[in-house]
């Protein structure tokens, strides 16, 4: 599950939002790859060994395949870090920049 794992940096996206993000990966990422929600996330946090080696670069990797809304009515795009030796759980506002320590998860089809 974990051996496929495909980081992207997209540096034209950087000071756009989140959610012009997400418009961008559907268009352009979706055929190809599998765009991973909370429950690999959530596989990811509770499996902590299984974390590959080249998601423990403290960068926030964002799993677009799950949009949330908060209490306050923010949508938000679940993220995790690797942080001291451990992967965190996160959350980030779609209408929020995206910013150069922001990274998109995608799996291999």
């Amino acid at each position: 599950l974990c051996s496929h794992v495909f980081k992207l940096f997209i540096s034209k996206i950087i000071s756009q939002s989140r959610s012009g993000l997400a418009k961008h990966l559907v268009e352009n990422y979706s055929d190809k790859y599998r765009i991973p929600g909370i429950e690999y996330r959530k596989y990811l946090i509770e499996n902590q060994d299984k974390v590959p080696p080249n998601l423990k670069d403290g960068n926030y990797y964002c799993f677009f395949g799950s949009i949330l809304r908060d209490e306050d009515g923010h949508w938000n795009v679940p993220n995790s870090n690797w942080d001291g030796g451990k992967w965190h759980r996160n959350a980030f506002w779609l209408w929020n920049d995206w910013h150069s320590d922001d990274r998109v998860l995608l799996l291999e089809k």
